[in-house]
Formats: C-alpha cells, sequence, structure tokens
C-alpha cells in the first residue's frame, strides 16, 4: 500500500508534468504547515470499469481548534493529473461552481477527518499503468498531497464467497466477498446485488489487500446490509483472520487470532450478533482418531476473545450451520448421522468459561442417515407460524428426502424423496417454499446434475469449480459463479 503524506506549504507548485512531493526539508514552516497535515492514499491497482476512489484525510495536529476545507461538500478543491508515460497529462477534477460556497469543517486539537473522493469518469479508464498526481488547490495555491504509479486492471476472482444466507443481512442484498489476484498479492473486495437482478453486481468495494491467497466468508448478522458484519478466513493451521468491513473504500484494518490448538478447520459461516460481536464456529480434531471437539471462537469489539467449547464428537459432524436470529442471537444447527443439535450464543449472557447452551432437535428416523440441515425461512401463509426453521435432509435406500422441522422440534413437512443418479455427489441444496426444495448433485470433475421435484437441468461449474445457488425475486432457481472479468455470473437454471 502506498501512503503519501504532504505538508501544506505555501510554495507553488507546476503542473506541467506529476512531480513527486516537496522533501520535508524543503517546506516552509507556516501556521498551516504546523497545524494541519493532508493525506492522500493511492493504491497500487484498481479495477477496470470501477471508480477510483483515493481517501483524503486531514489532521490537526496542533492543541487548538482549527477549521479546515469541508471536502466532501467541495471536492473541486482536489485536482487528480494523470500521465501515461507519453508525455500527455490528463487532469480531472469536479466542476467548480460559480461561486464557491466556502463551507469548512472544524476539527479539534489532535483529531482528524476523512473524505472519500471519487476520481471523475474514472470507471472508463483503459487497462494500462498510470502516474496520478493528486493536488489539492488547484486554482490558487497547489500543494501535491499525493504522486504514484497505479495501474487499471481487469478484474481476476480466484476465491470467493458465493453462500447466501437467512439472516437479515442475507436477505436483503446478495452480498459476495471476493479475492482478486492483483500483480503483488490479493485484494479483497465486497460486491452486492440484488435479488430481482442477481448477476448485475454493484460497485465494488475494496476491502484490504492481502499477501497471502484465502478463502474468505462474509458473516451473518441480523443488523441489515448497512450493519456490522466481517470477512473471515483461516490464517495458517491455527489461526483465524479475520476484518470489520466498513464499506466506505477505506482500508478495513485486517487482524488475527491465534488458538491454543495445533490445528483447526471453520466449518460454518461466522456470525455476527446484534452487540457486534464476531462468531467464529471451528471444528478442533483431537490428536488421534476421528474425534474432536466443536468449538466457537467470539472476539468482541474491543478485541476480547473466548474459546467457547459447544460439544466433544466421536466424528466430525457432517454439517453445521449458522445464523442469526432477529433477536440478535447466534444460531448453529449441528448435524451428525443419527441426530441434530441447536446451539444458541448470547454475547451478552454466559460465561466465556462456561460450554454453550444446546439440546437435541431432532433425530434421524430410521434406516435414514442424515446428511445436512440448514436454515431457512417460512412464510406464515405456508401452514406454519413463519419465520426460522430448519432443511433437515437425509439418504435412504430411496434417495435423499428432506423434511421442514421448527426450530422447537415439531415436524412441518416432509418433501418426496430423490433418487441420486450413480456415483451421484450432493453439493448444495436450494431451499424454496415449503414444498419446494433443489439439489445440486455433482456427475463429473466440472459436471453437475439440479433437480427439483420433476424438473432437471444439466449444468456446467465455472473454471474454479465453485457452485452458488440463489432463488430470484420470484423464487426461481439462479446458479453464480466467479468469472474471469466478472466476478459474478448469474444464469437462471433451465429446469424442465
Amino acid at each position: 500500500m502506498h501512503l503519501l503524506i504532504a505538508l501544506l506549504c505555501t510554495a507553488s507548485l507546476g503542473l506541467a508534468e506529476p512531480d513527486p512531493p516537496p522533501a520535508a526539508e524543503t517546506v516552509e514552516e507556516t501556521q498551516d504547515t504546523a497545524t494541519l497535515r493532508y493525506e492522500a492514499m493511492l493504491r497500487p491497482e484498481y479495477l477496470q470499469g470501477e471508480p477510483i476512489l483515493v481517501p483524503v484525510r486531514i489532521t490537526n495536529a496542533g492543541d487548538q481548534p482549527y477549521q479546515a476545507p469541508d471536502l466532501e461538500r467541495r471536492p473541486w478543491l482536489v485536482a487528480f493529473t494523470f500521465d501515461q508515460g507519453n508525455g500527455q497529462l490528463e487532469r480531472r477534477r469536479t466542476t467548480p461552481p460559480t461561486t464557491d460556497p466556502g463551507r469548512t469543517v472544524r476539527l479539534s486539537p489532535r483529531s482528524q477527518r476523512h473524505t472519500l473522493l471519487e476520481v471523475p469518469a474514472s470507471s472508463s479508464l483503459a487497462v494500462a499503468e498510470y502516474r496520478l498526481q493528486v493536488t489539492l488547490d488547484p486554482d490558487t495555491v497547489p500543494r501535491v498531497l499525493a504522486t504514484d504509479s497505479i495501474r487499471v486492471a481487469k478484474p481476476r476472482p480466484v476465491e470467493g464467497d458465493l453462500g447466501v444466507g437467512v439472516s437479515a443481512a442475507s436477505r436483503e442484498v446478495l452480498a459476495t466477498t471476493w479475492l482478486h489476484e492483483a500483480s503483488e498479492g490479493f485484494d479483497l473486495y465486497l460486491s452486492n446485488a440484488t435479488y430481482n437482478a442477481p448477476g448485475r453486481q454493484g460497485t465494488a468495494i475494496w476491502l484490504a489487500h492481502l499477501d497471502e491467497k484465502v478463502r474468505p466468508m462474509l458473516s451473518e448478522s441480523s443488523s441489515g446490509p448497512t450493519g456490522t458484519r466481517h470477512v473471515v478466513w483461516a490464517d495458517g493451521k491455527q489461526g483465524i483472520g479475520w476484518l470489520s468491513v466498513e464499506g466506505s473504500g477505506d482500508e478495513s484494518i485486517a487482524s488475527s487470532v491465534e488458538t491454543p490448538w495445533p490445528e483447526l478447520e471453520l466449518v460454518a459461516r461466522p456470525a455476527t450478533d446484534q452487540a457486534g460481536t464476531l462468531h467464529v464456529p471451528i471444528w478442533v480434531p483431537a490428536p488421534k482418531g476421528s474425534a474432536g471437539e466443536l468449538r466457537v471462537v467470539s472476539i468482541g469489539k474491543r478485541g476480547a476473545v473466548s474459546f467457547r467449547r459447544a460439544a466433544m464428537f466421536s466424528k466430525r459432524p457432517e454439517s453445521i450451520a449458522s445464523t442469526v436470529d432477529d433477536g440478535g442471537a447466534v444460531n448453529l444447527l449441528v448435524t451428525s448421522e443419527t441426530n441434530i443439535d441447536l446451539f444458541s450464543i448470547r454475547s451478552a449472557s454466559g460465561s466465556p468459561d462456561l460450554p454453550l447452551p444446546g439440546r437435541r432437535l431432532f433425530d434421524a428416523p430410521k434406516d435414514h442417515k442424515l446428511v445436512d440441515a440448514r436454515f431457512g425461512l417460512l412464510s406464515a401463509s405456508e401452514g406454519h407460524s413463519g419465520g426460522l426453521a430448519a432443511l433437515v435432509t437425509s439418504r435412504s435406500a430411496s434417495g435423499i428426502q428432506s423434511q421442514w422441522v421448527g426450530l422447537r422440534g415439531t415436524s412441518i413437512r416432509s418433501l418426496p424423496p430423490v433418487v441420486l443418479p450413480v456415483d451421484g455427489k450432493l453439493v448444495e441444496i436450494l431451499p424454496g417454499s415449503i414444498d419446494t426444495v433443489g439439489y445440486l448433485i455433482e456427475t463429473g470433475s466440472r459436471t453437475a446434475l439440479y433437480t427439483e421435484g420433476a424438473k432437471r437441468a444439466q449444468l456446467e461449474s465455472s473454471l474454479h469449480g465453485d457452485w452458488g445457488l440463489v432463488r430470484d425475486a420470484k423464487g426461481a432457481p439462479t446458479m453464480r459463479r466467479l468469472v474471469r472479468g466478472g466476478p459474478v455470473e448469474a444464469t437462471a437454471i433451465p429446469i424442465e
């Protein structure tokens, strides 16, 4: 990351060509220099088709309040000059009004103000290397805030989180975190779409630059798309990397937590509760054999960490699902071959030293083996009181079969079994209405069969082998996948 700082000075800077900021020892000390300091941050790489957003930070380094220009309301005070290395310069800035209203902001002593400025028409820039200079007050006393080389590149997604949950945040927008392979390292982005147009992504929000390739997971949340969420990934064999999603274009600070176990596995989508606490379900295998324990790593807003145990298991559970209910509690569905347990987490109650409270939700029918349980949302008009329910899927001699179960263990509705193709592997389940469930069955290394009732469709995965199923606003099944230049492509599944 390039963070270039230029102290305000009274010397006029020529703009015939982009020049580096003046050296610190040549800056003339004035009241402005001693009091206000400006920073402009330029990243090494930006995505073609996306606006270039430049964070500008004003710091009052003095011990008295000070007035500074309100760049959010007066963006024309900052100009952006491009040089492609051919001697031709192009300046871009917001058109200033006939009369500048002169709005200012008051900065308290030792305080800062952040403003995110968009380079005009930058989404139309071609793929190329550029030299970019950021200048304050270009019409009066030009002050260079940053000069550096940047690159505009096509999106190259290499990892992504295509899953869809049922928490409040997941129900309102289709949020996808994905990893762009940059010239050096990787950039983490967040893209949002709507259920009406699941393939039409909004602006790709840059979150952070990472040195290593990771598989990001976006947390569930009950606070809606504008509330607190986190991105989580495995950091080595015993660590967890995470960051808070700010959604502003400023870099989110990546953090990591080391656990006391030599090895762990992230086994379910993380969840952010109403208090902003991050909960990450992990599987800790025993030193020998197939046994282990399910724990939840909880990270508070102030960095407090706890490792709460859910339960010991003789073998790794078949599936673990998470959600945050509308009351702000995190719920976990843990599926073994013969039963399903439900655990609840509330950060405001319970000692971090005590096991998580849990109870038995469901026992497998005779001659059935449970393979999956996940949360779904049913409406009151479907013969159910409405709200969260569990979609339980089992395997028997008749095939795979799903049924809806209330979170108090009551049976709601059973669906007919579906026969699997020979050597077929169940890889995804797409809940629908109370009478509709779709199954994605892998039949080859890059091919699959989607089945929903009596309807079928043959599918092909992306180059990365990823599958992401979602229903549009009308309930029709859609497959989402990462594509070159995408980042996310959504295709309606042609079931017949």
